[in-house]
């Protein structure tokens, strides 16, 4: 039988690529994947000889229903990395053409099958050798699909891409994955909204973990051409920038993450089965050097991890689950609800928490000491006299807090040597090597309000109403249609994010007012963050955004650039904050053309729990206008955020913009 399905393929080139598919069913081999078609039963009853007889069996046709079958499949669509478009067509997030064996692999996944199949099997031993080695993921799930190993023609095989699988394989010993995710960075555009990557954990040959440290990472970043402000936010929403994956030990990303960049860590350990966590190492192989162009908001770092996740167990459909804009705390959110998927949430603090940490156990004699410390480093004259009146431990307390505080500012990441303080920190490690005990165990312990999977969705459509009271008119009242694709200001409640950090992107309200639709406000772009001094670390409070705003009821647009620049404090509670800043705006307006406007702003935050949040915010201005005389402008707001339950959000409040004021109330919705 496989010689006649042999013989039909070789009558036409359209249809010779069926050929190894139609000869390995016609042989009796069987699948999941092919079972309706090609199961029969155990035993066939004799037909009486006056009843009509059946078809005889066609292998050809039946290889083809059978390769369309497996081409539905969502296990291959999930190795080639499909998803559905904008236009409801499925296509696949990857964008080298050399990742495809077939011209329209991109969004023919029968097609590709085809040619996969095709180069397996056809071709110079080592042409086949190669796709082998290329692809062995898409290897390992056929061969578990027709139950029968492909033949390797040239297991010798030096070629570049057989020697680093070879390798890969000797290398990688992984039975476990966790997601990670990398706490907000204000100190990098590209990193606003966080990053995730995955942790594949290393085994020994026993079956043993190793050193964490040790583990793999995988992470796909953007290789941007550009890091200008002003270019890179576009170029990057426009997908101008190539991106790779890359795999690497995980202390690399401790590291650059922990340590160069003070951002948390969080780690959410996954119960996936070993032959899961397999297939989807072999798929970070058949990508390798692939690119997938980089979308800020969607093709992104985020995206492709739950594509790996996808390929490991299909059923999750994680991607499906994101149609629109993907923000890294949003697939934290999705992936920690998946009934079952997480075993397990560990938290890595950063180099600041850890000496934040380490400071705040001081004992009141060791304070005092380290203060000193402090003090005669800051001059860049050490001077550890002052340890000599201690217990032994009290100076081990002292001096790992002091290192901890040195490695923390200078941002010190593997074999980076200290800037400012490197004479400094070698004398205090001679000092505490002199020491002789351990140092005690400090367990940093998780934020309270800040797990990324706490958060609510960062879509949020809003309704309500506004009513205007001014001397000399009528109240009038306008009702409110607002949206945000993401992600959470300094009105929300801090769950999710903390207290001292907002951002914003494309924020859109519209009014309606006497049967008329009027702009309000669009934001493409608003950051503000309020961090507080800590001990001998100063932080600085920022705001920057861009927007069209009516500054009034209705009639008074404004397009405007605003930046502010100050401090803020601590206020009774832990997380609740009082900030003063100087800045200027500048824009445009219908009253007055081009202007600027300097200004000082003050505000009060003050987060009662992680679901009610009162923010004040006061601004006083003076106004140059090209076509206006110069004016002081007087703007305050107050409002009371309340978040009854997960999905939901009621904000109420009042605003006075010189002589007008404003009240307003809306419900947001979150999804």
């Amino acid at each position: 039988m496989a010689d006649v399905s042999f013989m039909i393929c070789a009558q036409s080139f359209a249809v010779k690529s069926f050929c190894i598919l139609s000869a390995v069913l016609a042989a009796g081999l069987s699948s999941k994947v092919f079972a309706a078609e090609s199961a029969t039963p155990p035993s066939v009853p004799v037909q009486d000889r006056n009843q009509p007889q059946a078809a005889e069996f066609d292998p050809l046709e039946k290889s083809l229903r059978s390769l369309k079958s497996a081409a539905a499949s969502q296990q291959w669509r999930k190795l080639l990395f499909y998803m559905r478009s904008w236009t409801l067509q499925h296509k696949s997030l990857v964008d080298d053409p050399r990742f495809f064996l077939s011209p329209e692999g991109k969004t023919n996944p029968e097609s590709e099958l085809s040619a996969t199949i095709k180069a397996f099997t056809e071709g110079t031993p080592a042409s086949r050798q190669e796709a082998l080695c290329k692809f062995p993921a898409r290897r390992e799930w056929l061969e578990k699909v027709i139950e029968r190993k492909f033949e390797d023609p040239q297991p010798e095989n030096n070629s570049d891409v057989c020697r680093k699988l070879g390798i890969f394989k000797r290398t990688v010993n992984s039975q476990k994955m966790s997601l990670i995710f990398s706490s907000y960075y204000p100190g990098n555009p590209g990193s606003l909204f966080g990053h995730t990557l995955l942790k594949f954990t290393k085994f020994t040959d026993s079956g043993q973990k190793g050193n964490e440290l040790l583990d793999f990472g995988l992470n796909h970043a953007a290789v941007p051409t550009t890091t200008f402000p002003l270019f890179y936010a576009p170029m990057g929403l426009a997908g101008m920038f190539a991106g790779y994956i890359s795999f690497m030990p995980y202390y690399v990303k401790v590291q650059e993450y922990n340590d160069a960049e003070s951002r948390d860590l969080w780690e959410y350990e996954l119960n996936l089965q070993p032959d899961e966590v397999r297939l989807a190492l072999l798929s970070v192989f058949d990508l390798s050097t692939h690119r997938i162009d980089y979308f800020y908001f969607d093709d992104n770092c985020s995206l492709i991890m739950l594509a790996f996740l996808d390929v490991a167990r299909p059923s999750l459909h994680l991607v499906e689950k994101f149609n629109s804009w993907v923000v890294p705390g949003d697939t934290v959110r999705k992936v920690f609800n998946q009934h079952g998927l997480v075993s397990q949430v560990k938290f890595r603090p950063s180099n600041v928490r850890r000496y934040l940490h380490a400071e705040e156990k001081l004992g009141e004699a060791e304070r005092a000491v380290f203060n000193r410390l402090m003090s005669s480093l800051k001059q860049g004259q050490l001077d550890v006299s002052p340890l000599n009146a201690l217990s032994e431990i009290q100076k081990v307390n002292v001096v790992d807090t002091s290192l901890e505080y040195i490695d923390a500012v200078e941002q010190l990441a593997g074999t980076k040597e200290p800037e400012k303080w490197k004479n400094e920190r070698v004398g205090l490690l001679k000092l505490r090597s002199q020491i002789p005990l351990t140092s005690p165990y400090r367990k940093v312990p998780t934020p309270a309000f800040e797990a990324p999977h706490e958060a609510f969705p960062p879509t949020r459509i809003s309704l309500g109403s506004l009513t205007r009271f001014d001397n000399g008119r009528s109240p009038a009242t306008g009702l409110l249609i607002g949206w945000r694709p993401a992600l959470h200001t300094l009105d929300n409640p801090v769950a999710g994010m903390g207290a001292d950090l907002g951002v914003s992107f494309f924020s859109l309200e519209g009014m309606v007012y006497r049967k008329k639709l009027y702009l309000r406000e669009f934001t493409p772009l608003g950051i503000e963050t309020i961090p507080v001094d800590r001990p001998h670390l100063s932080s600085k409070s920022w705001s920057f955004s861009f927007s069209y705003r009516q500054m009034c009821f209705a009639g008074c647009g404004q397009i405007a650039g605003q930046y502010e620049y100050g401090n803020a404090w601590r206020l009774f509670l832990e997380s609740s904050r009082v900030a003063l800043r100087a800045g200027v705006k500048t824009g445009h307006s219908a009253q007055s053309g081009l202007f600027a406007e300097p200004l000082v702003s003050g505000l009060i935050n003050f987060p009662f729990s992680n679901d009610k949040r009162w923010v004040s915010r006061a601004a006083v201005s003076r106004h140059y206008g090209l076509l206006s005389r110069p004016v002081w402008n007087f703007d305050y707001s107050s409002n009371f955020v309340l978040r009854p339950a997960d999905s939901f959000e009621m904000d109420l409040g009042t605003r006075y913009f010189n002589s007008e004021k404003q009240f307003f109330g809306r419900m947001n919705y979150y999804f």
